[in-house]
């Protein structure tokens, strides 16, 4: 007769990834992906990008024959911003919890559902846990989510469904100028990865004297799916198409990683551009050529940052792939 325990027994298997087809953020991420089965964090200041990133994150699994849903902390969803984002609005899963125990209730019934892909929470520190501001105590949020995360990290790994929590910042006591996500140590310690998003304040495009275009720096602090620490910077859109638009996105980090030869600015033998700047350009041109797809499977297949292979001192395949990124970003800057 067999051991109770191993009914209980999970077989371990390399973590699979569902494409955001943000190829910045797919960079960053480690493996080409947000990992199913995992919990992830989106942090940064306001205006930041987190919604939008989010929104283009539930498109995607939308595209990918998968349901999404977004749990509304805040109450503060627009629909046409949702839809210039090309999501679904029609099927998407759309919540509102008005307690942080319904909140429990809904996402618990989310994570065990495997039809569900991908799960997101804007933002964790909107989250409701007392009734009156006369029951507010100093780590009330942080005692929340050290509630709320635990309880639903083993039906995500069972349903494989992913989890996007969306956080603000705070500064550190003591520390002026250092931010930290909200939610204490919790919200650092149980998600599987954690991206911090950084706005330019100076690198923006103004047209008719408004905001047009913001710079973003991508930063992975913490990952348990791949190698940590990864970088990038991309655009972040205000006029249609919203967001991060992919074909650009995607020429800028192939630049990067000197898949397109930001010296020349050729790819497969065809000139692209004449500066660098001509990102529309380029995207153009691969069009004309037929070269986009390609282009497209080729950054995908090179950024899988997993340890398949390990050289005999030590050191993974992947570190040529983070120091080509170091030189064209240091070459980009000059």
């Amino acid at each position: 007769m067999p051991s109770k325990r191993e009914d209980f027994r999970l077989t371990v298997t390399e973590v699979e990834v569902t494409r955001t087809n943000i190829p910045s953020l797919d960079y960053v991420l480690g493996r080409g992906g947000l990992p199913r089965g995992r919990t992830v964090v989106f942090f940064g200041p306001e205006s930041s990008g987190k919604t939008l990133l989010s929104l283009q994150c539930l498109a995607s699994f939308q595209r990918a024959g998968k349901k999404g849903a977004f749990v509304d902390l805040e109450a503060a969803l627009d629909g046409t911003i949702a839809k210039a984002c090309r999501v679904d609005t029609d099927a998407l899963e759309y919540y509102v919890p008005s307690d942080g125990d319904q909140l429990i209730e809904i996402l618990e019934d989310l994570a065990s559902d495997s039809s569900v892909g991908l799960i997101v929470i804007d933002s964790i520190t909107a989250a409701k846990v007392i009734e009156s501001a006369s029951e507010w105590s100093i780590g009330m949020l942080s005692r929340f989510a050290s509630r709320l995360l635990p309880s639903i990290a083993s039906p995500l790994y069972r349903s494989g469904n992913t989890l996007l929590l969306i956080s603000q910042v705070r500064n550190v006591i003591g520390y002026a100028t250092h931010a930290e996500p909200t939610g204490g140590f919790a919200v650092r310690h149980y998600p599987s990865i954690i991206v911090q998003l950084k706005p330019s304040r100076r690198d923006n495009i103004m047209f008719d004297r408004r905001l047009s275009a913001y710079k973003l720096t991508l930063t992975c602090t913490k990952n348990k799916c791949a190698r940590p620490g990864r970088s990038a910077d991309t655009w972040i859109h205000l006029d249609y198409p919203v967001g991060v638009r992919t074909n650009e996105d995607l020429v800028r980090m192939s630049m990067a990683i000197g898949l397109i030869s930001p010296h020349s600015k050729t790819y497969e033998g065809v000139k692209l551009a004449e500066r660098k700047e001509q990102i529309r350009a380029m995207v153009q041109t691969l069009k004309e050529h037929g070269l986009l797809t390609k282009l497209y499977e080729e950054y995908y297949s090179l950024i899988d940052g997993s340890l398949k292979e390990v050289h005999h001192a030590g050191v993974s395949s992947d570190t040529s792939l983070d120091a080509r990124t170091n030189t064209g970003a240091t070459e980009q800057r000059s």
